[in-house]
């Protein structure tokens, strides 16, 4: 009621003839004086930055256990799935969902994804140990299938290119669009891919067992078996070293996503809303002790610039105001993420997709090197050919990773 006189006499100025700016800015005061007088005692900001924390540490991914988690779970849901019986028509081994794919997956097993990722997140915490964050985002985050828009509404409305930029990378955890932000597609893909190529790199060591030859075995058998251990030695040495590269350039490009942009970004971000991040509590007590004592000697004008700050720092507490900083904040975020470039995105979604591919047949060369080490010789005419795909994957992932670098 006390606010009411003053937005009446917003609306009372308004005087005929109208321009279009008036109205607005008339409305835009009005929503300001709510948001800072009403909104900002129904919704402190304080509980507002710590949603911001949230979504930093999961949404953002700035906790490694919880992408390393869930992509973990939306894995073995894949591989459960492959076990069951006529389940040729749902997802391929690279990731890339098939027509029939959505028709295949339920909702439940999709949230139940999440499920078991909380669930092996608080196994890694003590007995005694409570995590007020991870319980919160327990109930404000959450996994669920999208379902497509009818075909005729599609191609009633011709969406802009720009319009689905990060929304192609909606199907490379498990294989359907999911309703995850863009940001948080985009991000969880490019980590998934690099804990399976990191996973592969770390078992490329295998030795093969030594070659023992008995009496009744001729010299040429024994050459023929070595000159396919020398060819599998040749075509590993290429396809190792593709994988390395993959490995190398996105453990880059995560570093600097989270090193540099997103973190960056979020000190930013807290430092308009004169918020002390948590990762120095220490530093923060200090320079607070540093300027109790400097109150003692400081100038008059310092003095003043500190009010300031500070009563700009309470202007900017309202959720009108933080609303704002935030949606600046994830502009930031989408271009330092090169989100906003359609040409990196979609030639980062290619490398994705054919990375994954070629992490298929690293495991299927696998899987044929111990048969043959075992004596068990595959097929030669089909051996040839995964050989050929194998090379032509390797040939495919090093000219994407080249016009990336480029871009």
């Amino acid at each position: 009621m006390t606010l009411l006189p003053v937005h009446l006499s917003h609306l009372q100025s308004l005087q005929s003839p109208l321009s279009k700016q008036k109205p607005l800015t008339a409305v835009s005061e009005i929503r300001l004086s709510l948001s800072k007088h009403t909104l900002q005692k129904l919704l402190p900001a304080s509980k507002i930055i710590d949603v911001v924390y949230i979504l930093r540490e999961f949404f953002l991914l700035g906790r490694g256990e919880f992408a390393g988690a869930i992509v973990e779970q939306a894995s073995e849901q894949v591989r459960n799935r492959w076990r069951r019986p006529g389940a040729t028509g749902g997802m391929a081994a690279s990731g890339v969902k098939s027509s029939s794919s959505s028709a295949v997956l339920k909702e439940g097993e999709v949230s139940s994804i999440l499920t078991r990722t909380w669930g092996v997140l608080s196994s890694l915490q003590g007995e005694e140990t409570t995590d007020e964050r991870l319980d919160t985002a327990r109930d404000l985050l959450y996994l669920s299938l999208v379902k497509p828009p009818p075909a005729a509404s599609v191609a009633s409305k011709p969406v802009h290119p720009k319009a689905k930029l990060g929304e192609s990378f909606k199907d490379l955890l498990v294989g359907v669009p999911r309703p995850f932000d863009a940001i948080f597609a985009y991000l969880i893909s490019v980590r998934r891919t690099l804990i399976r190529l990191q996973t592969l790199w770390r078992g490329r060591r295998y030795r093969p067992a030594p070659l023992a030859f008995s009496k009744s075995e001729n010299r040429a058998v024994a050459k023929a078996r070595r000159e396919v251990i020398k060819k599998r030695k040749g075509i590993e040495r290429a396809v190792w070293a593709t994988a390395g590269l993959s490995v190398f350039y996105l453990e880059t490009l995560v570093g600097y996503w989270q090193g540099e942009v997103v973190g960056g970004a979020f000190c930013e971000l807290m430092e308009i809303l004169g918020q002390g991040l948590e990762e120095a509590p220490e530093e923060e007590q200090q320079r607070q002790q540093e300027d109790e004592d400097g109150d003692l000697w400081m100038a008059d004008g310092e003095d003043q610039d500190v009010r300031n700050v500070e009563e700009k720092t309470e202007e900017q507490q309202d959720p009108e105001s933080l609303m704002r900083e935030h949606h600046l904040y994830l502009s930031r975020l989408k271009r330092g993420l090169f989100l906003a470039d359609h040409q990196f995105a979609s030639l980062l979604k290619k490398f994705l997709t054919s990375s994954e591919a070629l992490a298929s047949h690293i495991e299927r060369m696998g899987r044929r090197n111990r048969l043959t080490d075992l004596n068990i010789t595959p097929d030669t005419s089909t051996n040839d050919r995964e050989v050929v795909e194998c090379m032509a994957s390797c040939r495919l992932v090093r000219n994407l990773l080249g016009m990336l670098i480029e871009r």
